[in-house]
């Protein structure tokens, strides 16, 4: 009796017997758990999202319609740097304004809504050499949004001036509130939640970390490393005047441009491709742009959104 014929070769080359069966509906093993489909894993992902996008919707809405409003506290202060080689500043309901200064101290003021047990009495403290600016003084998130914290739809305003000589490294984390960042840094990391940001100035590098809300802005990024990690907003960003040593992208669910000035040997695209695609307008190898020892590497690991990678000469 002759043998059945192969259906399907193995991962050796060599032939296997019996009926073949696409991964989708093979056999989980155990303790798996999640479906073998990709198409199936992103739309759950995706739903999932949906889910939170809705829920943080619901939780800010209700909470400005339900929390009272307070009686405006205006504070300010201006703060030595002596030993000072970070500048941290926390916001989680404020529109943030921070922007360089030719001065020799750090000067920042405010006008918070917020009830008054919930205001730090000291804004700016240092601990070694990090100067912390907070207005809130810390309590649970689940908290922020109820008649514990900010009244009404209002928001606090808090505006920070930093000299740029000599260049410090800033850490910044927003929350529902809008920012605005500008200044000298030698390292700048921005950690964003709901409200918009703009950038501007210039770093040595820059790690940029988003959440919900839209991030825009031209910035300079001299020499060292430019990292962004995609979340649901969008990110539009140019560079202008400078190139990072390497560029890191780690797609999201939002779109993220970047513009990108010409080099004279231009970029070298790597990476993964995920649900969002990928594409690079990159400017080639240029004579006459920014002098680079070689091609800066550009990775890019795809997420649900799209990246595109442009020209900021056109």
């Amino acid at each position: 009796m002759s043998a059945p014929a192969p259906t399907h070769p193995s991962a050796h080359g060599e032939p296997r017997y019996g009926t073949y069966a696409p991964p989708s509906s093979r056999p989980q093993p155990m303790g798996r758990a999640r479906p073998a489909n990709p198409a199936v894993r992103a739309l759950i992902t995706i739903l999932g999202l949906l889910v939170l996008v809705t829920s943080v919707g619901w939780f800010t809405a209700n909470a400005a319609v339900s929390a009272p409003r307070w009686t405006p506290t205006e504070m300010g202060d201006t703060v030595s740097l002596e030993g000072v080689r970070e500048v941290v500043i926390e916001a989680r309901r404020a529109d943030v304004t921070v922007t360089g200064d030719a001065g020799s101290e750090l000067v920042w003021s405010g006008l918070v809504h917020g009830n008054p047990r919930h205001i730090q009495q000291t804004t700016a403290a240092q601990s070694g050499d990090q100067l912390r600016i907070s207005p809130e003084a810390p309590r649970p998130a689940i908290l922020s949004g109820f008649q514990w914290g900010w009244g009404g739809e209002e928001k606090g305003v808090l505006d920070v001036a930093v000299p740029t000589d000599p260049a410090l490294d800033l850490r910044i984390q927003t929350g529902v509130g809008s920012a605005t960042v500008g200044g000298v840094w030698n390292h700048a990391s921005v950690d964003t939640g709901i409200g918009t940001v703009t950038l501007s100035g210039r770093s040595h590098s820059l790690d940029l970390t988003t959440g919900i809300g839209t991030v825009r802005g031209t910035v300079s990024v001299d020499g060292g490393p430019l990292t962004i990690h995609g979340g649901i907003g969008d990110v539009a960003l140019t560079l202008s005047g400078a190139v990072p040593s390497a560029i890191q992208i780690d797609g999201g669910i939002g779109d993220i441009a970047l513009n990108l000035p010409a080099t004279t040997h231009g970029y070298v695209l790597a990476g993964s491709a995920g649900l969002g695609g990928r594409t690079n307008l990159a400017p080639p190898p240029d004579p006459d742009g920014i002098e680079v020892p070689g091609p800066i590497r550009v990775t890019v690991n795809a997420g649900i959104g799209d990246v595109v990678l442009g020209s900021s000469a056109s």
